[in-house]
């Protein structure tokens, strides 16, 4: 028998993720939707928000692009205040001052600094099946199909939340995310960090397709920013966030 061809298989496996994802779509009108705090980012998200049970990617250029930080400020907003965040720090780049600059309380945020790339994938399964961590944020390379999609029926079943803070190589690879979400970092007219982020898969309908966030440098909050100017070759770092 002859070997289908990597790019074959690749596609094959995208057809029958998108297949799933149609048969499952029915069950995400009885899921709720919360906000990430900015209006722009949600309307790039399926049904105007972060699905409860789901992934998103935030898919980053390089160390300092914006991926990280804004994923961050819209964890802040998306995990109920009662439940624990559970940080997935394969990279070592996330302080806990970090966090606490963000408005998180310290007290309901576990930080793991996983040895493994194996242990990484155990980790963030185990606590996105748990139902008292409202929201896992992982900073994390390279995950297979097969671990993916285990970290997809994990959170569905327990009706968390995951953010997976992404390379841009991973766009190469099939999702099991409700959407990737692309951050390039923009040059703005004022100090504020400014990005571009958009909307490059979605399991659903989304009311726009890109968008310009500012985070403000007083406050941490993220709001639409219309005037992007060319890529910044050197982009700021926000209270030392990360990616």
């Amino acid at each position: 028998m002859m070997e289908m061809p990597h790019e074959n298989r690749l596609e094959t496996i995208a057809q029958l993720q998108r297949q799933i994802g149609a048969c499952e779509r029915g069950a995400w009108s009885r899921a709720e939707v919360v906000s990430t705090g900015c209006a722009a980012v949600d309307q790039l998200l399926p049904d105007g928000g972060v699905r409860r049970g789901g992934l998103i990617e935030w898919i980053g250029q390089a160390h300092g692009g914006g991926a990280g930080a804004l994923s961050l400020i819209a964890a802040r907003q998306v995990c109920p205040a009662e439940k624990t965040v559970v940080a997935i720090d394969a990279q070592r780049r996330l302080a806990p001052a970090t966090l606490a600059n963000l408005g998180f309380d310290l007290s309901k945020v576990w930080i793991v600094r996983p040895q493994t790339k194996q242990e990484a994938w155990w980790t963030g399964e185990e606590a996105l099946r748990c139902a008292a961590v409202g929201l896992v944020w992982a900073d994390i390379e390279h995950l297979p199909t097969t671990q993916f999609r285990r970290w997809q029926l994990a959170v569905e079943a327990s009706q968390g939340v995951g953010f997976l803070v992404r390379p841009e190589s991973a766009l190469r690879h099939p999702s099991w995310a409700d959407a990737r979400l692309l951050v390039h970092s923009r040059v703005s007219r004022d100090a504020s960090p400014t990005y571009q982020v958009e909307s490059v898969y979605s399991q659903g309908r989304t009311s726009r397709s890109k968008a310009g966030v500012q985070i403000d440098r007083f406050t941490g909050m993220t709001h639409e920013y219309a005037s992007l100017l060319p890529t910044s070759a050197s982009p700021p770092s926000p209270l030392s966030l990360v990616s």
